[in-house]
């Protein structure tokens, strides 16, 4: 965390100095950033800048969590659900508004890709990842409460492994979000949305979302309901296949009707050939 003489700074400079850090993570990833060059061109000296910040990782924390206020959308409308099928709509709502937002402001996606990259790589971020995550649990756990008061969240479970399985789920959605969002029209944000919201659903509904969610979403292509086991599909495969080519359809059952080709008789074949000793 930045030292809290860095918040009494001019706006103005505070301004610029995470600006220039952002877009040199976001340019070169946290490992290849430069603290020397973000120095440079933020205007200040080497001496400022650690007068204000201790590390290059307390900066990229900083930065970071400059970018998650302006990209994180307050799901505020969630509190005015007055049942399960409003809160569900409200939240596919908050999805459509938080997927705009991150098109207008590319370079705290970069900063969000970087950090997804470098813990995938094993390398520097933990501290990073640890404010993030303190961050979301707190929108997480609202989002609980706010789904139990009308009814659309579960409350079978302990709320701490509610919370958490929730948590999970966001950072899987969260690291294909920052690669799938950027370029996609209305219609494209407003599938991945209702995509998302089927997900969150099927887990976090009482009734594992059965009752109104829609079906999945993948690459703008929606995806049936998959049949109840594997009897229901067989026997779907069956009479599809029966209906394409009529009568017996089983792979058995056409090479026993088959008639088997004649074998070409070669020369010599069918002689004795003496065994050397």
């Amino acid at each position: 965390m930045p030292r809290p003489r860095f918040e009494k700074l001019d706006p103005a400079l505070r301004a610029t100095v995470l600006a220039r850090a952002a877009e040199e993570f976001a340019e070169h990833g946290y490992e290849g950033g430069s603290y020397n060059r973000i120095i440079e061109r933020s205007g200040l000296s080497k001496g400022a800048m650690y007068y204000y910040f201790d590390d290059k990782e307390d900066l990229f924390v900083t930065v970071l969590q400059d970018a998650v206020k302006r990209l994180i959308v307050d799901p505020g409308n969630v509190q005015s659900a007055h049942d399960a099928e409003s809160f569900w709509r409200e939240v596919e709502q908050w999805y459509v508004r938080s997927f705009r937002l991150f098109q207008l402001d590319p370079a705290a996606m970069a900063l969000l890709r970087t950090l997804m990259k470098s813990v995938e790589r094993g390398g520097t971020g933990g501290v990073a990842l640890a404010e993030l995550r303190r961050t979301g649990r707190t929108y997480i756990e609202n989002f609980i409460a706010a789904g139990q008061a009308v009814g659309a969240i579960r409350d079978d479970l302990p709320e701490g492994l509610l919370t958490s399985i929730l948590m999970s789920l966001e950072e899987g959605i969260d690291g294909w979000l920052v690669d799938h969002v950027a370029g996609r029209d209305d219609d494209e944000l407003s599938e991945i949305a209702s995509m998302m919201t089927a997900l969150y659903r099927r887990v976090a509904a009482p009734d594992g979302g059965t009752a109104g969610a829609g079906p999945l979403l993948v690459d703008g292509h929606r995806r049936r309901r998959r049949p109840r086991g594997i009897k229901d599909t067989e026997r779907r495969e069956r009479s599809e296949r029966a209906e394409g080519g009529g009568g017996s359809s089983s792979p058995k059952a056409k090479l026993r009707g088959a008639k088997a080709p004649a074998k070409k008789r070669t020369a010599g074949a069918g002689r004795r050939t003496r065994r050397v000793r």
